[in-house]
């Protein structure tokens, strides 16, 4: 009787397994749309673009260009309202002017859009106090080395043709207007990181030496987490985000590797969950045994991958405790 009872017991756990892995692999290859109805979705994402440089430098460039535009168009699909790309050597950064005008370029209506590009790179101080109780001498003035551009849609009516072929403004709203929402792209490299932190301490340094050298009684500087959030955040720049995900424009170079953050701010991750976009149907014998001479293929972020890094975030178990 007990050696049925184990059988039935492993049969069932066996089942179960089975189940479980099968809901497993269908969720995993069944892609979802965008607007489809997530229980939960990323105020804030991040983009983590990884690519070796011995590729060219114009199949570079253009194929993280591809990646950034399509992030911006699923991200405003799916309701995101702020989106922060991250390349270690500066290649998006360098190019945010021409990113710009490739967003500008998508949409048809000028009169109805607005795209501002925010220079210089340090937010002013009075953002910091608009936005945190922190009192104008914690200030601190820091260069984040990042570039803001704010991309807002407007309801817009569509165009219609007369009979004679010219083109012309409805003077009434149509009732099908699809209005995509508005979004804060954020571009940042290496320097935004390790060097911006650097910069806080120097500061902080400079303002202790200063105590010490004058007749202040307080010659100890007290530094609190909400300091070093208002001098290393600010939501029209570099903030904290809900969600990252990592994807290598070199996937064939990074299957086998680690999960590497590749120098992104450290300050600004504590409770981001991470997705490494890691594509396993590219593998080929020839790369198995690494006799292969052609260049890894360049693979750009496109709405599949993306899918799959949000179905991946809605069904995440987060505990943040108290």
């Amino acid at each position: 009787m007990g050696l049925l009872a184990a059988v039935l017991l492993r049969a069932l756990h066996f089942i179960y397994a089975l189940v479980v892995l099968v809901c497993s692999f269908w969720n995993r290859f069944t892609l979802s749309h965008p607007l489809a109805t997530r229980r939960r979705v990323p105020k804030h994402l991040a983009l983590l673009l990884v690519a070796d440089r011995h590729v060219p430098s114009q199949a570079l460039d253009d194929c993280l260009l591809q990646s950034v535009i399509n992030a911006v168009a699923c991200c405003r699909a799916a309701g995101v309202d702020k989106l922060t790309v991250y390349e270690e050597h500066g290649a998006v950064l360098k190019n945010s002017q021409r990113i710009r005008e490739l967003l500008i370029g998508e949409q048809p209506d000028e009169d109805s859009s607005e795209s501002d590009i925010e220079y210089p790179l340090t937010p002013p101080p009075s953002d910091y106090s608009d936005s945190r109780p922190i009192s104008p001498q914690h200030d601190f003035q820091t260069d984040m080395n990042t570039v803001s551009i704010h991309i807002v849609q407007h309801p817009r009516s569509r165009k219609t043709r007369n009979r004679k072929g010219v083109q012309r403004r409805r003077q009434e709203p149509s009732p099908k207007l699809v209005s995509l929402p508005s979004l804060t792209l954020c571009l940042a490299s290496r320097s935004s990181a390790k060097p911006a932190i650097a910069s806080v301490a120097q500061s902080l340094a400079s303002r202790l030496n200063s105590r010490k050298g004058s007749n202040n009684k307080s010659r100890t500087l007290s530094l609190t987490v909400d300091m070093l959030d208002a001098a290393l955040e600010n939501d029209h720049h570099l903030s904290s985000p809900d969600f990252m995900i990592l994807h290598p424009i070199n996937p064939l170079d990074y299957n086998q590797t680690p999960l590497e953050l590749h120098g992104y701010p450290p300050w600004h991750i504590r409770l981001t969950e991470i997705y490494h976009n890691r594509d396993q149907h590219r593998w080929t014998m020839s790369s198995w045994l690494g006799k292969s001479n052609k260049p890894p293929p360049l693979v750009p972020l496109d709405e599949t991958i993306f899918n799959q890094a949000l179905d991946e975030f809605a069904t995440a178990e987060m505990r943040f405790g108290k």
